[in-house]
Formats: C-alpha cells, sequence, structure tokens
C-alpha cells in the first residue's frame, strides 16, 4: 500500500485547530448580556412606528448588534493587550484589529442599506452609536461619566433611532421612555462597577465607584433610579406619556432599595429583575393607548 507520510497533513491540522479556537474565541466575545438588550429595544423603536417595515427594522437591528460587537472586540483588544488586564484567550492583536475592520465595513454597509431605504436620516439615526461602540475603549471606560453612560446612550439612541428609521421623526413618547430607561440603566450602570471597584482602581480606571467611593455611588445609582421614576411622572403630567404609564415609576423605589442589598451580586442582580417590570409598565401603555405597531400585536396575542 502506499500514501502520505503520516505527518504530511499535521500542517493541515494545525491550521484548522487554530481556527477553531480563533473563531470560538471571537464568538464568546458576542457577550449576549449586552448585545440582546440593545439589539432587542432597537427592534422595539421600530416597533413604536403604526406600520414598521420589516426590511428596515431588521437592518437597523443588525447595525446596533454589529456596533455592540466592535466594542466589544476593541474593548478585548486594549483589555488584553495594552493594558494587560486579561488572558489573550485565543486571540491575538492581528485577530481582533482584522475583525474590528470586518466589523466596521459591515456596519457601515448596513447603514448604507438603510440610507438607501429610507435616506440620508439614516446616519443621523444609526450613526451616534458607532461613534459610542469605537470610543468605549480605551476613552470612555476608563472615565467616569463615560463609563457610568456610554452603553446606557447607545441603548436609548438605538430606541429612537428605531422609531426615527421609521417615521422620520421622534415623537415625546419615544423620548420619554428613552430618557428614563436611559437613567435606570445608568444606575444599573454605577453598581455593576462598584463590583470591579478594587480592581479598576488597581489599573487606573476611573469609574464611578472609584471616583466617588462605593457608598457615594450606592447613593448615586438609588438617585437616578428615583429620577427615572420621577421622569415617567413628569412625562405623564406633561402629556408625553399616557396615565398608563404611571405604575412604572413605583418600580423605581424598589430598584433603589435593591442597591444597597448585600452581597454586592445579589443587589445588581435585584436591579437587574426590576428593570423588565419597569420597562414593560413603562412601554405597554404607549403601545396600547396610540396606533403603534406593538399594540397590534399586544392586542393579537391577548385574543
Amino acid at each position: 500500500m502506499t500514501g502520505a507520510p503520516r505527518g504530511e497533513h499535521e500542517p493541515e491540522a494545525r491550521t484548522n485547530s487554530t481556527r477553531r479556537v480563533r473563531a470560538v474565541a471571537l464568538a464568546r466575545l458576542v457577550q449576549p448580556t449586552f448585545l440582546a438588550p440593545a439589539v432587542a429595544t432597537a427592534v422595539l423603536g421600530g416597533l413604536l412606528a403604526p406600520a414598521p417595515d420589516a426590511g428596515v427594522l431588521v437592518g437597523h437591528a443588525m447595525a446596533v448588534g454589529l456596533a455592540v460587537y466592535a466594542a466589544h472586540l476593541r474593548d478585548a483588544f486594549v483589555d488584553r493587550f495594552r493594558r494587560g488586564e486579561e488572558p489573550a484567550g485565543g486571540t491575538t492583536p492581528r485577530l481582533l484589529r482584522r475583525s474590528f475592520a470586518a466589523t466596521t465595513a459591515a456596519f457601515w454597509t448596513t447603514v448604507a442599506g438603510l440610507c438607501v431605504a429610507v435616506g440620508p436620516t439614516a446616519l443621523l439615526a444609526v450613526g451616534p452609536v458607532w461613534v459610542l461602540a469605537a470610543l468605549h475603549a480605551p476613552f470612555l471606560d476608563v472615565r467616569p461619566v463615560g463609563s457610568a453612560t456610554d452603553y446606557a446612550a447607545g441603548v436609548a439612541l438605538a430606541l429612537v433611532g428605531g422609531y426615527a428609521l421609521q417615521t422620520a421623526t421622534v415623537s415625546g413618547e419615544v423620548l420619554a421612555v428613552a430618557g428614563a430607561l436611559g437613567t435606570a440603566l445608568v444606575a444599573i450602570t454605577v453598581s455593576v462597577d462598584a463590583l470591579d471597584a478594587d480592581f479598576d482602581r488597581a489599573i487606573g480606571k476611573r469609574t464611578v465607584p472609584v471616583a466617588l467611593g462605593s457608598e457615594r455611588a450606592d447613593r448615586l445609582a438609588a438617585t437616578l433610579f428615583l429620577a427615572a421614576g420621577a421622569a415617567v411622572v413628569l412625562a405623564v403630567g406633561y402629556g408625553a406619556l399616557p396615565v398608563g404609564a404611571l405604575p412604572a415609576a413605583a418600580v423605581t423605589p424598589v430598584a433603589a432599595a435593591a442597591v444597597f442589598a448585600r452581597p454586592r451580586e445579589r443587589a445588581v442582580l435585584a436591579q437587574m429583575a426590576a428593570l423588565y417590570p419597569f420597562l414593560a409598565l413603562l412601554v405597554v401603555p404607549v403601545c396600547l393607548v396610540g396606533t403603534a405597531a406593538c399594540g397590534g400585536l399586544l392586542r393579537s396575542l391577548a385574543w
């Protein structure tokens, strides 16, 4: 019998193994905990419009998802190969640079498609999300204001952008929902950053808990939750939100109290759990009172 020497296929096997390792490493950077809420909020923004275009809805959700993933790639590059905070995890600087470039190209290709569909307003609706993603590391995440607000601002922009792409305008209701949701997300971010305050302080990363101290950061997070509830009450009072949204404000004192629970991990989980009924109580009345497409979906589910 004849055949290739046993070692002839070893370089190919090593190449395939390396590719698998790198593919897995890149897949781990997807981080659904951050990506899924941003994409879901983008979809929600579109569904708040009366008659959303499905293609635009999907395109916007894809653009937001790509922006979040790009932020994770850039963050991994900075944390692993500039600051040395994390192990390489199967990645290399070249791999992360190329992946970031590919994700960037995919993002702007998607935006170009949205521009064809709805016009140049797509740049205003989606572009700011990309700016936040590109600046997250190493700029925004090492400064108190930036580290606390960049993700929350991105989610709020995803909501507003989803609506604007469908209607070429922005309503008071959508701005009120985005403002209240964004404020609550900032509060949660401050509490999450408190979990890593000692490590962040050691590497020179100035998050809010590092800058203010954990106790003052807790008070700020609780105040922000109450501010989100107050924003809902004010929006109802000024007619920007329907009266049915008022119960959402009742959730925020519970979330504010949860900030002071211990251990801190449990406090963060409680705050995240409170965010879902807060958002539901805030959005469902908006869907049902007006002509939003989400209202039709909810009514069909009810029947």
